[in-house]
């Protein structure tokens, strides 16, 4: 199979997978919002969302400069591969225990902080799985990945429909969403260990090196995390002005809807980025052109498609949230966040090319002020205009992400030129 047949496959893989997970993932919704109630559902997005955010600690970068090192010294796949998976286990750890000492200043319910120190040992699980999926970027092999993911997901499915006919607490619920996420791992390292040898020989040389190479990624991935997740939290948190006849944990439960929704949709870019970041990767070793315009090509693909998909989001947005429940207000932000979906569509290439072209310490700085505006504009805007606000300061970050990279990968690309 040659490289662009590999590329296809893979994307088409990840594609089918996606879909096949998120079909699962929206049955999983589908029991939550209409079988147990808008009270459960409300906990579950703000006890998930909250571990979210400390999730990719462990994560931290790691994986796309593992294949690049790897690419280059090939011999060293399994060793390299070890000293990953000790790190990781290692920031998990260090992330579970920072997300508890924060989760004590918060204004949680009881049930929600219970529901978050049980559901936060999930970190470690995702750890493993980040470590796994790695070896299966690298060697194009997402299908692996796809069956591990399936595999957890479907028997959340299983248990949660078991759950729903007698009924359970969220913190059971929640102890079901861990223990999914610990068979994904274990299928993971199943799969994985045909093409790696499975250990935890940590090599401190090697992980201060990845570290040092890493920092920048693992910055930009908590900072990615933040924004993608604080506005739940402030949405869940905020005191509503009186006009809006908003509760919290309605605000929280319908908004938490329609970004659910919205995340599935925004996952298919980095499918055909990580299938094509080892080609980008090669491309930039032999001329700037050829990288140039191999990017220019899968930007074009990924502006249409993300142009595609906001068109089917808004036409299904009123068949589908119906499905769920009595969450109608939900259509309204979901067509809100998917205005964004080109955006986000396109960012991914550039964080992927920022990469590429070993500009990665960029990256932090420009999460870090995403971030840092996202967080603002949520906190000032959310209790005085509702959910809805927070809709549009998503797409609104992620343009500014989009704008800055573009000024930057130009940049680079025009003083190339300039020196040829």
């Amino acid at each position: 199979m040659n490289l662009a047949s590999k590329i296809a496959y893979n994307t088409s893989v990840q594609f089918v997978g996606r879909l096949i997970s998120g079909i699962i993932n929206f049955g999983v919704i589908i029991l939550l919002t209409r079988e147990f109630g808008r009270a459960t559902w409300s906990e579950y997005v703000t006890i998930t969302s909250y571990i979210v955010m400390f999730t990719l600690v462990a994560d931290f970068g790691l994986n796309s400069i593992f294949v690049r090192e790897v690419v280059e010294n090939p011999e060293k796949r399994s060793q390299f591969f070890r000293t990953l998976l000790s790190l990781r286990l290692g920031l998990g750890v260090l992330a579970i225990f920072g997300g508890l000492a924060i989760l004590s200043f918060t204004g949680h319910s009881t049930t929600a902080k219970l529901g978050i120190i049980i559901g936060i040992i999930a970190i470690v699980a995702q750890a493993i799985s980040y470590s796994t999926n790695a070896v299966f970027q690298l060697l194009l092999r997402y299908d692996r990945a796809m069956i591990a993911d399936i595999a957890g997901n479907f028997f959340l499915l299983v248990v949660i429909a078991t759950l729903s006919i007698s009924g359970a607490s969220v913190l059971v619920v929640i102890a079901v969403y861990l223990s999914s996420n610990l068979l994904k791992a274990a299928a993971g390292l199943f799969l994985v260990r045909n093409y790696v040898s499975i250990g935890l020989n940590f090599d401190a040389s090697y992980g201060k090196h990845l570290l040092s190479l890493a920092w920048p990624l693992g910055l930009a991935a908590i900072f990615i995390q933040i924004i993608a997740n604080i506005d739940k939290q402030v949405v869940a948190l905020s005191s509503y002005r009186a006009g809006l006849g908003l509760n919290p944990n309605d605000a929280v439960a319908i908004y938490g809807l329609a970004y659910r929704a919205f995340d599935f949709a925004i996952a298919f870019p980095a499918f055909v980025v990580n299938s094509t970041f080892p080609a980008l990767v090669e491309k930039a070793k032999k001329e700037t052109s050829g990288l140039y315009d191999a990017s220019k090509k899968v930007f074009l693909v990924l502006l249409a498609l993300g142009f595609l998909s906001l068109l089917g989001v808004v036409i299904v947005a009123p068949v589908l949230i119906p499905i769920f429940g009595e969450y109608r207000e939900a259509i309204f932000s979901l067509r809100l966040l998917a205005l964004s979906l080109p955006i986000f569509f396109v960012s991914s290439l550039g964080f992927g090319l920022l990469i590429v072209l070993k500009k990665e310490k960029l990256l932090p700085f420009i999460y870090g002020f995403a971030a840092l505006f996202n967080f603002s504009a949520n906190y000032y805007f959310v209790p005085r205009f509702g959910y809805n606000a927070a809709a549009l300061i998503t797409g609104l970050t992620e343009l500014i992400v989009v704008l800055i990279m573009a000024i930057l990968i130009f940049n680079f690309f025009s003083n190339k030129n300039e020196t040829h």
